[in-house]
């Protein structure tokens, strides 16, 4: 979530005078003085904020004052018809948005909170610092002092919960990080009293920390994602989601983590429709809900579509034996070869091209199989996928390469393009 950041002490004057600087920014006669005052804001956040500022959060941080700077001078045009400009109380608005507050009395009420040391507002925001840093000692000290702290909610718009926080996911971008010891300090909160399914989001609107984790890039990545599952069921998690919908799995397998849906599914986790068989692997299943159940055209086209995306080639070869038409399109106007390639599958390609798609159809996005192929091994690799071969395959099969003659700057994929005469 693009938040910006409090300081260990906020004041809340100086937020009220920074909301009379973008009022006044909004008034003057130089039409660049919003972006000038948010380009300033900007900066003295990113002064202050010390030298292990990462591009990740920098960003973050970049579109959420984007966001008060588009706003106020769409805000500030809409009220000028009438000769009034943006008001203090808009001002106000945008900043306490841009800090994931609804409002800025419910922004004013957490800053004039935090600023006693004492007030279990703060105690929460350090909290939440040492889960996500894993600095246990400082948790268990808190939780110690403050029982409650275990299932409080944030007072910022996500309300997520501690537990939330550990998954990394739907918070503030600045504290989206898994540490190492992210099993043992979900343990330390569930001993503490949290709630393992606790609604969370705007109006506790039904994320649970389990479906945070499970679509969370970062705890994946440290490797922890599949042993917090764990955790959580143990806990008393809802495997099938608290709707009873089968949305941890379905999640998962969304955001791109089949490990993690099979792990839920190894859990007691039911397997709910052809494209989560499919997805998973599991020809048996798949079988079953062809044969035995009835799909139709559109879920084979769905689980076609998994199928390609995850390597599962056994699968994908029996569902075009049913009719599915190679060239299906369907989340975002994506093939299945522009599936299997982009995730790096060389036997699930292999089998698509021996059905002869049409080669240069393009995404919702305007890229062919080749351009997707590239856009995620430059920008989204998946882990251990193997592109070059990919590439080669691709080449081999008339694809056009439509990038420039500099490369792609990954060695081992400009050498393949350098070996068809691609690229200089």
């Amino acid at each position: 979530m693009d938040t910006l950041p409090l300081p260990a002490r906020p004041n809340l004057p100086d937020y009220t005078k920074l909301a009379e600087g973008l009022t006044e920014a909004t008034r003057s006669e130089n039409a660049s003085a919003v972006k000038g005052f948010c380009n300033d804001w900007l900066g003295e956040i990113v002064r202050v904020s010390g030298p292990d500022l990462t591009d990740f959060v920098q960003g973050s941080w970049e579109r959420a004052i984007g966001e008060v700077e588009k706003a106020a001078i769409e805000m500030s045009e809409k009220a000028g018809d009438d000769g009034e400009g943006l008001t203090l109380a808009g001002a106000q608005f945008l900043i306490a948005r841009a800090h994931s507050f609804e409002s800025w009395d419910a922004f004013a009420r957490f800053v004039e909170k935090d600023t006693r040391e004492t007030d279990a507002g703060a105690e929460f925001e350090i909290a939440a610092d040492a889960v996500v840093d894993g600095d246990l000692p400082t948790l268990e000290a808190l939780l110690r002092a403050n029982p409650a702290l275990a299932h409080a909610h944030s007072a910022r718009i996500h309300r997520a919960t501690l537990l939330y926080y550990l998954a990394a996911n739907g918070i503030e971008d600045f504290r989206q990080r898994s540490p190492a010891n992210a099993p043992e300090i979900a343990r330390r909160l569930l001993d503490a009293g949290a709630e393992v399914d606790a609604l969370c989001g705007p109006g506790d609107s039904g994320d649970t920390p389990m479906l945070a984790l499970v679509t969370s890039v970062h705890p994946h990545y440290r490797g922890v994602a599949t042993e917090l599952i764990e955790i959580f069921v143990e806990a008393g998690s809802k495997v099938d989601g608290v709707k009873n919908d089968g949305a941890p799995v379905r999640l998962a397998l969304k955001f791109g983590y089949p490990e993690s849906a099979a792990a839920l599914v190894r859990l007691g986790a039911e397997v709910k429709n052809v494209a989560m068989a499919a997805g998973l692997g599991r020809l048996d299943l798949t079988t079953e809900f062809v044969e035995e159940r009835g799909v139709s055209e559109a879920e084979l086209a769905a689980a076609f579509e998994d199928a390609c995306r995850f390597g599962r080639t056994d699968i994908a070869e029996y569902l075009l034996g049913k009719g599915v038409d190679v060239d299906e399109q369907a989340t975002w106007k994506m093939t299945g070869l522009m599936w299997a390639a982009s995730q790096g599958h060389p036997d699930t390609m292999d089998l698509i091209l021996d059905h002869g798609p049409l080669l240069e159809l393009r995404n919702e996005f305007g890229g062919t199989a080749m351009g997707t192929t590239l856009h995620f091994a430059i920008n989204l690799p998946r882990p251990g996928a193997d592109y070059p071969a990919v590439i080669d395959r691709l080449l081999n099969a008339g694809l056009k390469f439509e990038g420039t003659r500099k490369g792609t700057g990954l060695d081992d994929i400009d050498a393949v393009l350098r070996r068809h005469g691609k690229i200089d």
